[in-house]
């Protein structure tokens, strides 16, 4: 008897998906192979049918496999009884598109049969997926494509080619808008080119109804990929569509828009709803003013602007940042004062339902707090430079100083041409805990209105210098803060120190400056103490010009009589 299929790939016989063809086993070892064009990522079922169904004479159909296009057997693609009955069947999603083999044959029977080929998951889960989706806009909005949830649980993914840096927007869509008949779509995710999910593109009812919406930014160019689902049990199908939605930021942390304190940004509010998150750096201690102006101040076209708040760097809104109205007519205006350095997000957008373009700009009210949180510093030795913009306002800064020592604080404006300030005045030095040292006022007692402060601390740590105008005179204007350091305190607490017969040094930082050195004396013996400056030509490196002993004190700190001298040989 003639074999109708041969049993390899140089058959006649072919099957189509979808449809189906019949053979005749006519030996008990008779192998029927036939091709099929499969496509890579959908899941096919395959049915070998026999008498059991009317479908032939065979009485027991055996699937002897699936082989691809060189003729290999693909494992796990043999069955026999997998179907109603002793019909066969198999479930196979095949990783290349192209030509497969599909072999036929009876277990130990022979007769005729029906070989059916099925699409039972029309697109995988996964990276191998066949299923596309273009962004684009049509005559209605979207270009969709259409797909099924065959199964509970079932997911079909999707690839897309996206642009870094735009925003698209993801819609599931099914019943609720009659774009199909699942009930409940489910956007699962939207994954890399790797297959890797990507946090925060999940969605559930999203859209319209249950519909599901996700918007995206992409963080690079390339292929992406969206999974189609549906909540609980439902099955169904359903569109899915992408669209650049035109938004120039988005509103999470992941937005490129950025704004410089000092600096402003524009943006424009496409939709009703929208709203642009600006990143920007901030100082703890700082007061800032964020300013959202629309059509009012001819800084844009948006009729209301809305300041929707500031978020942290998690994303989380600070309480009371929020304004609408507050800046000049419908503008909004809000000013905040960071309790920790870092990076957060203004969240631009308009009240109502209102569109149209802003700008959005940072400003500094108050350089420096005035506690223990401010931004300010100064080293000793150095100076630092700041702004009294209110009447009012006070800066403090940090100062680190030693137990033992003198320093002197200077605070100038105007009078030394070191700011614009005309009365500044040191309102006190404090501790670490911002306790005020008693006894550290100090308006004058520099040149013309500068302030001028000395002070030895007691322990050693940081203080916090405080720096503003004469209070109630209306003052504002720039400043310098100078902090000198004393070399020896002038006191037992003293650090200098000098040997018999070894000379020390020393500098007069300031005026009245004192610098005291401690020595071990031998009882009975008498002493000669030398203080040298300018005057000794020997010694051209020193500079002060009028040296003075103000005194030998005890190991108590007290004055011996006459032991002070000034001038007790030449030089000055």
């Amino acid at each position: 008897m003639a074999d109708d299929f041969t049993n390899n790939t140089s058959t006649v016989g072919t099957v189509a998906v979808g449809g189906f063809t019949t053979g005749d086993i006519e030996t008990s070892e008779d192998q029927d192979w036939f091709a099929v064009e499969l496509v890579a990522g959908r899941t096919y079922r395959i049915d070998l049918e026999g008498d059991v169904t009317g479908s032939g004479t065979l009485n027991n159909p055996h699937l002897y496999g699936i082989y691809d296009a060189d003729g290999n057997r693909i494992p796990g693609t043999t069955d026999n009884n997998g179907g109603e009955g002793l019909n066969a069947r198999v479930f196979f999603t095949p990783t290349e598109s192209g030509v497969h083999y599909v072999s036929a044959g009876g277990n130990a029977a022979i007769g005729t049969y029906k070989l059916a080929v099925t699409v039972t998951d029309d697109f995988a889960a996964g990276t191998i997926t066949s299923g596309t989706v273009v962004v684009g806009d049509s005559a209605n909005g979207k270009t969709p494509t259409i797909g099924k949830i065959e199964t509970a649980g079932d997911q079909d993914w999707f690839a897309v080619e996206l642009v870094a840096g735009t925003i698209y927007q993801f819609d599931l869509k099914g019943s609720p808008t009659a774009s199909g008949t699942l009930s409940d779509p489910r956007l699962r995710g939207i994954y890399d080119a790797d297959g890797n999910f990507i946090d925060g593109t999940t969605d559930d009812n999203g859209g319209k109804g249950n519909n599901s919406q996700v918007i995206f930014m992409a963080p690079h160019s390339g292929v992406y990929y969206v999974s189609a689902s549906s909540s609980g049990s439902s099955t169904g199908t359903y569109r899915l569509s992408v669209r650049d939605t035109g938004d120039d930021f988005l509103a999470s942390t992941g937005t490129t828009g950025t704004v410089s304190v000092g600096g402003s940004a524009r943006g424009e509010v496409e939709t009703a709803g929208d709203r642009d998150w600006f990143a920007v750096n901030l100082v703890e201690g700082r007061t800032y003013r964020f300013d959202l102006e629309g059509a009012w101040t001819l800084a844009g076209t948006l009729w209301d602007p809305f300041l929707r708040g500031l978020y942290d760097s998690n994303g989380n809104i600070v309480s009371g940042t929020a304004d609408d109205d507050g800046g000049t007519s419908l503008n909004s205006q809000v000013t905040f004062t960071p309790t920790e350095n870092g990076t957060y997000f203004v969240s631009a957008s308009s009240y109502g339902s209102g569109t149209g373009t802003y700008r959005l700009s940072v400003t500094v009210t108050d350089d420096f707090a005035a506690g223990t949180n401010t931004p300010g510093r100064v080293a000793v030795g150095s100076s630092a430079r700041g702004e009294i913009e209110t009447d009012t306002d006070r800066d403090w800064f940090a100062v680190e100083l030693e137990a033992g020592k003198v320093y002197r604080f200077d605070l100038e404006g105007s009078a030394t041409k070191s700011g614009t300030m005309y009365d500044p005045v040191i309102y006190g030095v404090h501790d670490s805990n911002g306790d005020k040292v008693a006894g550290t006022f100090a308006d004058g007692g520099g040149t013309g209105h500068n302030a001028r402060l000395v002070f030895a601390p007691t322990a050693s740590g940081t203080y916090y210098v405080d720096a503003g105008a004469w209070a109630g005179s209306g003052q504002q204007g720039t400043y310098k803060l100078t902090v000198t350091g004393d070399d020896f305190a002038a006191s037992t607490e003293t650090t200098g120190r000098v040997a018999v017969g070894s000379p020390a040094s020393g500098g007069v930082d300031f005026s009245n400056d004192r610098d005291w050195f401690a020595v071990d004396l031998v009882g009975g013996k008498t002493y000669r103490i030398d203080l040298v400056g300018s005057g000794n030509y020997a010694l051209s490196e020193l500079t002060l010009w009028d040296p003075v002993i103000h005194g030998i004190f005890d190991s108590d700190g007290d004055l011996i009589g006459y032991s002070g001298n000034d001038d007790w040989e030449g030089g000055g």
